[in-house]
């Protein structure tokens, strides 16, 4: 059996996301790293972000349009935000436009902000997060 190839990239203005990379990171056996660091192949890339005041940082999106198909196969999202889940379709639609494979099934959980979801990501996101890459890890091919 060959082993896949497993990436987690992020970007964390909070630190929850990250928070929640190196969650996975540990569960899948990987290094969680920001978006500074390139991919230079990856079976199957868990990409990290969040929305801020209304949109993906900057830098998020420079980082997908380093991504071409022959490097990485498959992306699978996980995201915060304070009140709406948009960093998946945003992320989703950006990736497409690279020609990279966005599996459907991706990770949400609330982000604080201001005097909002003070206590997230919780221990129980964090957890979840952890049994979502490692299944996800395990069936996709």
């Amino acid at each position: 059996m060959n082993q896949k190839n497993l990436a987690i990239r992020y970007f964390s203005k909070t630190g929850s996301i990250k928070k929640l990379a190196e969650a996975m990171a540990k569960q899948i056996h990987v290094e969680a790293l920001d978006v500074t660091h390139p991919v230079s192949k990856a079976d199957i890339l868990f990409l990290g972000a969040s929305v801020y005041w209304f949109g993906l940082d900057p830098s998020v999106k420079e980082f997908v349009k380093t991504l071409r198909p022959e490097q990485v196969k498959k992306v699978v999202i996980f995201s915060t935000s304070a009140f709406m889940e948009r960093a998946y379709s945003e992320l989703k639609e950006l990736l497409e436009k690279q020609h990279i494979e966005v599996v459907t099934r991706h990770f949400y959980c609330h982000d604080r902000f201001l005097y909002f979801h003070p206590d997230c990501p919780t221990l129980e996101d964090v957890s979840d997060a952890m049994r979502f890459a490692k299944v996800l890890s395990e069936k996709l091919d």
